[in-house]
């Protein structure tokens, strides 16, 4: 089925875009096919870039038979980062990277479904004068010579956490903070997995994370470490006029690993891996905080999170912004003119002629409240029901079309049924000369119907014809 949608949107993809509100391309990629960010280590030397690409973005040819067993199909892949000076735009270094990614099957080079992840670490060297720098992540497609997509830029302000005084003079009193790191998943207690996908994170889940912390041998012991989330937009405007103050906690010092590194690594999956590994420097005494921020509300928007680490007097503060996503949002969810016309299906006169009026703001605002009311977990910002049938209504768009021109396919007969009903248990076909094609749907679940529609224009605009109880 995956394969049949392809074909059908290279069709018509300038045609689609005219009449829905997104590229449809994005009903089989969803969200962009390059993820990136730029972290930076407590000493302020030092700045990992982290990639995760998916294959869709390289032109992948056939593999020569000596490296078949890596996969039949392979691409060239180049990775660049560079640091540069704010606002004048002076490169302070930069590092290249090249390799090749391979995919088993024809599939895997056309999807977004398989990823590879790179972790690039750069050294900042003498750049420590320059109080504002920002790094540039770039990614080409080494058989065509061209930008894969477009480049990621990240700020990075050093003298937010730099070390009060320089190391290369073996100075032991300082107390340095790090850029905050979000991970999915604990895989051991010294390695931890995250999704990779830059600074995002998947809405409705608690968010956990790590604190690098870095004081010389002499510094004041660390007393406190404290952090506060903002909220700075949500999903239905770009940027709140104030931002919301979300969450204020204190991170236990039991939670603080000392005489700890962390680091990031590259793995020949999807997961960035970070690892928490022990650090025996004597100079400098490194140390990770882990926290746990209860996310069960924490619904789509782009956050802040500050930090202020306390050390008998010392105070070093750091702040980074991220965001909250839906991953994997049903396309026709993500904008009224799309969301709204399925509705009619289950939703009185009142209601409709309510949805249809107002800003876009407005009407998805109307939209979400109406299905918040019937959230069958209120405890949690997801919201299973409303997600389940807006999947429907994408799969209807796309599926049960009139023409590959028109994707009207949810205000059809058949997206009516699949939109109310969910799929059917079994299809038959039936396209006899002389006769027009009919389709039957069971349902042998809960349902227990039998819905019956025919073409009679052979245009394949099929009505319902019947319907039975089983």
């Amino acid at each position: 089925m995956k394969k049949y949608l392809f074909i059908l949107l290279l069709i018509s993809t300038t045609a689609f875009s005219q009449r829905f509100s997104r590229d449809s391309r994005t009903y089989i990629d969803y969200g962009e096919p390059l993820r990136g960010a730029i972290y930076q280590t407590p000493t302020g030397d030092t700045v990992i870039a982290t990639f995760n690409t998916a294959s869709t973005l390289f032109s992948f040819i056939k593999t020569e038979k000596k490296n078949a067993a890596k996969g039949k199909f392979y691409a060239i892949r180049e990775l660049g980062i560079e640091i540069r000076e704010r606002p004048a735009g002076d490169i302070i270094t930069s590092k290249n990277f090249r390799d090749t990614i391979y995919a088993n099957t024809f599939e895997e080079t056309t999807d977004k479904e398989h990823w590879f992840p790179y972790v690039i670490k750069l050294s900042l060297g003498s750049s420590e004068t320059y109080a504002k720098l920002e790094g540039k992540l770039e990614v080409r497609d080494g058989f065509l010579a061209r930008l894969a997509f477009r480049p990621i830029i990240a700020d990075i302000n050093r003298n937010e956490f730099h070390v009060t005084r320089s190391l290369t003079q073996k100075d032991t009193s300082f107390v340095g903070i790090g850029d905050i790191v979000l991970y999915d998943n604990e895989i051991t207690p010294t390695l931890y997995a995250s999704k990779n996908f830059g600074k995002k994170y998947g809405f409705s889940k608690d968010i956990t994370g790590m604190l690098p912390i870095a004081v010389g041998k002499t510094s004041p012991e660390v007393t406190g470490v404290e952090l506060t989330l903002y909220q700075l937009g949500d999903f239905f405007e770009d940027r709140f006029k104030t931002p919301k103050e979300i969450v204020k906690q204190k991170v236990s010092m039991q939670d603080i690993r000392w005489n700890t590194k962390l680091d990031a690594t590259n793995d020949s999956d999807t997961l960035l891996h970070w690892s928490a590994s022990p650090d025996p420097d004597t100079v400098i005494n490194r140390g990770v905080a882990f926290f746990r921020l209860a996310g069960s509300k924490f619904d789509q928007g782009r956050y802040r999170m500050e930090v202020k680490v306390s050390a008998e007097g010392l105070e070093r503060r750091q702040s980074s912004e991220f965001e909250v996503e839906w991953f994997d949002m049903p396309l026709s969810l993500m904008d009224p003119k799309d969301a709204v016309p399925p509705m009619q299906y289950i939703a009185t006169e009142t209601l409709m002629d309510s949805l249809e009026s107002g800003s876009r703001v407005e009407q998805m605002r109307k939209l979400f409240a109406y299905w918040a009311d019937r959230d069958p977990s209120p405890e949690t910002i997801y919201n299973e029901r409303m997600a389940e049938f807006f999947k429907r209504a994408d799969y209807a768009y796309f599926n049960f079309a009139k023409s590959a021109r028109l994707y009207d396919g949810a205000m059809t007969d058949r997206g009516k049924i699949y939109i109310l009903y969910g799929p059917p248990t079994n299809i038959e076909r039936s396209f006899l000369i002389g006769e027009d094609a009919t389709e039957t749907w069971t349902y042998t679940n809960k349902v227990k119907k039998v819905f019956t529609f025919t073409d009679d224009t052979g245009r394949g605009e099929y009505k319902l014809k019947d319907m039975k109880q089983l």
